[in-house]
């Protein structure tokens, strides 16, 4: 036969807690919501937090969490987009070369050349200015220091000289020599005299190197200028403003002589005149390596 089953019947202590709760105050109570202890309901404290309602800002202790968002994960490939997007924003903002480099370098290097080409012409000038130098003293004459025969001394034709004369042309090296070393020096020898009479210049080792004499104190009244060389005139230069003669000597006999109008006369001993000066400036070197 069929078998019914039945509901188990509520006991009598069950029944009484069901009709305790279907009460109007009971309902009451429940719908009524409770307060912490700080005074504040649940929603007055989640608004506060800025949570959701029935949320609180951290879990109860042993309440798994649930719809949490998983944290974005960014790629290589993200950022390997993101460093050629700056790379492209920084090539952009670098401005163009438009050749401002170029001529800057070229304007300091002509700067540079200019500064060098200033230089050297300055330096040359000095030098040229040495070699004559010409100032006022007490009695207004100008007062010389220096020659300037190095045009004469560096001469190559040796006019009517025979040219395969060996001994000749070495006779004129050796004065060209003599001379140079003396004007080179200078500046460093002794000097004895007093300018618009005469100087007197010694060499290191006491021996005069070179005489001159200003025209106040000269019969013919130019400059004359004496060189020697182990106390023996070698070398005599006469000049007044333009009009210059040059004399050479070897061993006391004058080897050539080139006149006011720069023509060379070399061992011209038929030549009257020739002779006669070279007598002359001879004569007068000695008179004043005696002085």
């Amino acid at each position: 036969m069929p078998v019914s089953i039945q509901p188990d019947k509520p006991i009598a202590g069950e029944i009484a807690k069901n009709a305790a709760r279907n009460t109007p105050k009971a309902q009451s109570t429940i719908q009524k919501p409770q307060k912490s202890a700080s005074g504040k309901t649940a929603s007055e404290k989640d608004s506060l937090s800025g949570y959701p309602s029935g949320r609180s800002r951290q879990s109860d202790p042993g309440i798994r969490k649930t719809g949490a968002v998983k944290p974005r994960v960014t790629s290589i490939t993200d950022l390997e987009d993101d460093r050629d997007q700056n790379l492209q924003e920084w090539e952009g903002s670098v401005p163009e070369n438009d050749g401002n480099d170029d001529d800057r370098r070229k304007r300091k290097g002509i700067f540079r050349m200019l500064i060098t080409a200033g230089i050297l012409v300055v330096l040359i000038g000095g030098i040229l200015a040495v070699r004559t130098i010409r100032k006022p003293v007490d009695n207004g004459e100008p007062s010389y220091t220096d020659s300037d025969d190095s045009d004469a001394l560096n001469k190559g034709n040796f006019g009517t000289a025979d040219n395969s004369d060996k001994s000749f042309a070495q006779a004129m090296e050796t004065i060209r020599d003599h001379a140079t070393t003396i004007e080179n020096a200078l500046d460093s020898y002794r000097r004895e005299g007093t300018e618009g009479d005469r100087l007197r210049f010694y060499n290191g080792s006491g021996e005069i190197a070179k005489v001159l004499v200003y025209p106040g104190s000269s019969a013919d009244g130019v400059y004359e200028e004496y060189f020697y060389w182990g106390e023996q005139m070698f070398y005599t230069y006469v000049w007044d403003g333009d009009e210059k003669q040059y004399f050479y000597y070897q061993d006391g006999l004058l080897i050539r002589w080139i006149d006011a109008d720069g023509k060379v006369h070399d061992k011209e001993s038929d030549n009257d005149k020739y002779v006669e000066l070279g007598d002359k400036y001879w004569s007068n070197s000695v008179v004043e390596l005696q002085q």
